[in-house]
């Protein structure tokens, strides 16, 4: 049976001070378990980790383990005057560390330069390479970030498709050298007139373009349209001596909306506007179905 007197932590510091000796079992204790956690979460996840990043991973597993064992080994010294194995536990924790940091010191560089590799390929992804405008994935997910942050669910707001007329006689006349470049002023030109940061401007594809406006009803909407409209045409006109039109499909939404419902609405509107005689802004008639308004 145990006595009183064998209960008695050792250390001046803890004599018969129960709750301080429970605070600093308590802690020790749960960082042990912490550092069990980790390394025992890092294993499972180690078909994740490249090549080069395992055996450091590794070296981290160990390093952690070796810091609980220790915090474990000072809780088991409370009672037991056993230093000996609290301090084996150190000298294996400076072993390990010490030669963690040897390691980390050679592979992080590599390993920082390959994530910045990886976000910058990432980013890549949603950028269209000719202009520098987002392209459609880019589109997609700033369109679902919309939805994420639109808590009302009944902000109205707007996608403009616009689409260039003629464009491939431009190309077919003048070569694609001239159209790129023409696609690349015509994309700075639409960014930097609509209003920023609540707005921004994609290339879709080819001559295509897709403006979001958030929270702009129908009105606001047109008139942001056919200001654009005037502006390429001044632009083409002045600069490039063409005379080149703009077709548009308007489509209002709120988040309740699906993203293909609105990307749908507004290509039939801007379908619209090229059959009906192109170099016209159309959307959907709310009153009526597959019926449209154009200006």
């Amino acid at each position: 049976m145990l006595t009183l007197p064998a209960l008695m932590p050792h250390g001046s510091c803890f004599f018969w001070n129960v709750p301080l000796t429970t605070l600093h079992v308590t802690a020790d204790c749960l960082i042990f378990l912490a550092y069990f956690s980790i390394p025992a979460i890092m294993f499972i996840n180690r078909k994740y980790a490249t090549e080069k990043a395992r055996s450091l991973l590794v070296l981290f597993a160990a390093f952690i383990f070796s810091c609980g064992l220790g915090h474990l080994a000072t809780a088991w010294n409370i009672w037991h005057t056993d230093y000996w194995l609290e301090g084996g536990t150190k000298l294996i924790t400076a072993l390990v560390s010490g030669y963690t940091a040897i390691e980390l010191k050679r592979c992080l560089p590599n390993l920082l330069k390959t994530q910045q590799n990886l976000e910058r390929s990432e980013e890549l992804m949603k950028t269209d390479p000719l202009t520098g405008l987002v392209n459609r994935r880019g589109f997609q997910e700033a369109v679902n970030q919309l939805y994420k942050n639109d808590r009302d669910r009944k902000t109205l707001h707007t996608l403009i498709l616009l689409d260039l007329d003629g464009f491939k006689t431009v190309n077919d006349t003048y070569g694609h050298p001239f159209g790129d470049r023409l696609l690349c002023q015509i994309g700075e030109l639409l960014k930097m007139n609509i209003r920023s940061p609540e707005s921004f401007v994609a290339r879709i594809g080819g001559d295509e373009f897709a403006i979001l406006l958030e929270n702009c009803g129908i009105i606001e909407a047109s008139n942001v349209a056919i200001r654009l409209r005037c502006l390429i045409a001044e632009f083409s006109l002045t600069k490039n001596n063409l005379n080149l039109g703009v077709s548009a499909g308007l489509s209002i939404f709120d988040s309740q909306k699906s993203l293909e419902t609105v990307y749908e609405e507004a290509d039939k509107a801007l379908y619209y506007s090229k059959k009906a005689g192109k170099n016209l802004i159309s959307w959907a008639n709310s009153l009526e179905k597959n019926q449209f308004n154009s200006v």
